[in-house]
């Protein structure tokens, strides 16, 4: 399997797989509703995330926002914030034209799975276009957030 980078602008409601430079894959996105409504805690962060996880199946929480141990299918993690790249049936109208998740990244059931069975362990995953940059406050996986010059800093 080739590795491959997902490139995600959250402005144009678009997520795109890359292998080489060549895109190989396209969907339509719905991302973090925050931007929109004034709320940072429903932005997906701006920056480089990696593949960190895969879960065919998994329940979803966030008692905050009055949901619990909701089933999502093809969930891809990409932060320890709680970003995932996965289904979501309940958005697709919205997928490519607004963003109205609470941070993750959704796609079509059929585009998730594909993504899913497409995306590798450590793969990055470039978000651009949201007021929220990934920082050391979303986890211990948020290296390719630093820039090199401060990296070798550390």
């Amino acid at each position: 399997m080739v590795s491959s980078a997902a490139r995600l602008a959250t402005n144009s409601h678009s997520f795109v797989v890359q292998q080489d430079g060549a895109t190989v894959a396209s969907y339509d996105a719905s991302y973090g509703s925050g931007d929109d409504i004034g709320d940072p805690n429903r932005v997906t962060r701006s920056g480089t995330h990696i593949v960190m996880g895969k879960q065919e199946s998994t329940l979803m929480s966030n008692p905050a926002y009055g949901y619990r141990n909701v089933p999502e299918k093809w969930a891809v993690r990409i932060s320890d914030n709680g970003e995932f790249i996965h289904q979501n049936a309940d958005t697709v109208d919205d997928q490519g034209s607004a963003n109205v998740s609470h941070g993750c990244i959704n796609l079509a059931p059929a585009d998730a799975e594909a993504y899913f069975r497409s995306a590798i362990y450590g793969d990055p995953v470039e978000v651009t276009g949201t007021s929220v940059q990934l920082s050391e406050a979303d986890g211990d996986l948020y290296d390719w957030a630093i820039p090199w010059d401060q990296w070798q800093l550390r």
